[in-house]
């Protein structure tokens, strides 16, 4: 008797042995595929293998690109330049006015990029926020990506007149590297204004104010992204006529004051990069003292706005008269590489 317990003894210490590294063998392979996964989500499809297939994941991202339409030589290019370079990360969705079709070439163009889609904008009711010419794609943007039925967990939206001096999928690769923890609703370049700045007073997201303690969060929508559920959000508001005011001030408020019933806050914001000089990326050229009503001027060329940032650091207070003057003379022609310039507007 005394001699079976002990076999019996030893029998069960070593199905214990073998349950215990099963388990550890387990643990290890689920850790190596997450740690597969993450990494993945920022690797080209051509480092992936022959078959350059792209690892989907929980947050499947699109690339939209705004445009009233592709008609010349130059948006074309500037299109296709992006579609290129970030297929290998993303889908590409070309979004345009339907009443201004595509050209003959842009079409056949599309034709032979897979993973790329054209929709035409949906029109925008006058009941709604941010009517003014300049802000209907910014509406018509929301619309639209609210009726995709969540096929996709976020949006990169850029503009047609923002330019990258790189291969775009630099700069998206950097963006994944620096996001890649965070499922953040809204992620954006920002700037706090003031109680004088023009659209403080107009900003009504639910008849609540938009700034807090005095400022207001601009955030600019040239270059961004924002998760689907927060553009679900932000369509029943535009529906529901509860946002006034400028796009790039409700946006921001409206995420911030997004609670539910418990108080708790239901978006999050991030800033699309805490340092562009470290990141290596300008700010958003802008359309201050520099500005003229003629888009095809110099201070709207890939030169001119190279040439203003590079000339920077040598103005006070937005100087009005030297900046022109700066325009008006030599221009650059070394642009600086992989940096973000707007509004680059096709002449």
């Amino acid at each position: 008797s005394h001699d079976w317990m002990m076999i019996l003894g030893r029998v069960t210490d070593q199905r214990c042995v073998g349950i215990f590294l099963v388990l550890v063998t387990a643990c290890f392979v689920l850790q190596i595929s997450s740690d597969y996964t993450e990494w993945t989500m920022t690797m080209p499809r051509k480092t992936l293998g022959k078959q350059q297939v792209r690892v989907e994941t929980e947050r499947r991202i699109a690339i939209v690109y705004k445009t009233k339409t592709i008609q010349d030589t130059c948006s074309l290019e500037r299109f296709l330049a992006l579609a290129q370079s970030a297929l290998v990360l993303y889908d590409v969705i070309l979004l345009h006015e339907a009443n201004h079709p595509l050209s003959d070439t842009a079409l056949e163009s599309l034709k032979n990029l897979n993973n790329v889609q054209a929709f035409h904008s949906p029109e925008t009711p006058g009941s709604l926020a941010f009517q003014d010419d300049h802000r209907k794609s910014k509406l018509s943007f929301i619309l639209w990506a609210a009726a995709q039925s969540g096929n996709y967990s976020h949006y990169w939206v850029v503009e047609d007149d923002v330019v990258f001096t790189g291969p775009w999928v630099n700069f998206f690769a950097n963006a994944n590297a620096l996001l890649l923890h965070t499922t953040a609703d809204l992620v954006s370049k920002t700037e706090s204004q003031g109680k004088t700045w023009a659209h403080a007073k107009t900003c009504r997201v639910c008849g609540e104010v938009c700034s807090e303690n005095g400022i207001i969060t601009q955030s600019f929508l040239n270059l961004f992204r924002i998760s689907h559920r927060y553009v679900v959000h932000l369509a029943e508001l535009l529906n529901s006529n509860a946002l006034k005011g400028y796009d790039e001030a409700v946006v921001p408020a409206a995420c911030r004051l997004w609670v539910n019933q418990n108080g708790t806050n239901m978006c999050q914001q991030e800033r699309l990069f805490v340092d562009d000089d470290e990141e290596g990326f300008d700010t958003m050229g802008g359309w201050s003292a520099w500005a003229s009503t003629n888009s095809s001027s110099s201070a709207f060329s890939l030169r001119g706005l190279a040439t203003l940032y590079m000339h920077q650091q040598e103005f006070c207070n937005n100087d009005t008269i030297a900046i022109r003057e700066l325009l008006k003379s030599n221009l650059t022609t070394d642009i600086p590489r992989n940096k973000i310039f707007h509004p680059v507007k096709c002449a």
